[in-house]
């Protein structure tokens, strides 16, 4: 998937990129954001770092490629995973444990999950890092603008 977004810092071999959303389901409406009452507002731009090859400079408007496949891998990761852990920690502590327990090590379980992610967050990050394709617009031509 590709996006376009501004160049907002830089460091080496990479750049801060803004990405402004129209809105947070992802849908052009005709009143504007907010017009299906399921967007916040203040949700509307996303920061994120990705790699720079082409070397870019803070007010760029650039192009990037997003690896959607690898950020659906994450986000199963994310969502996916802990639910079936819990589900499974679950049903296996249900038959040695009385049912409050067996929520509470499902719950233990989760939160485990989520701290072995944590733990991990870097080489997943990297794994689905976005790249800088092209300069939309440089930073240079709206300074004579």
């Amino acid at each position: 998937m590709n996006g376009i977004g501004t160049v907002i810092s830089l460091r080496p071999g990479e750049a801060e990129v803004e990405v402004k959303r129209e809105s947070a389901c992802g849908m052009m409406h005709e009143g504007g954001c907010g017009e299906c009452h399921g967007c916040d507002s203040a949700l509307r731009e996303i920061r994120t770092f990705m790699t720079d090859p082409i070397g870019v400079k803070i007010g760029d408007r650039v192009e990037f490629f997003s690896p959607s496949r690898n950020i659906l891998l994450l986000s199963v990761l994310v969502f996916a995973v802990p639910l079936l852990l819990m589900i499974a920690v679950y049903f296996i502590a249900s038959s040695f444990l009385i049912e409050a327990w067996s929520v509470v090590v499902s719950l233990g379980a989760a939160v485990l999950w989520f701290i072995l992610l944590k733990i991990i967050d870097k080489p997943l990050g990297a794994y689905a890092k976005c790249e800088i394709l092209r300069v939309v617009y440089c930073a240079e031509n709206m300074d004579n603008d």
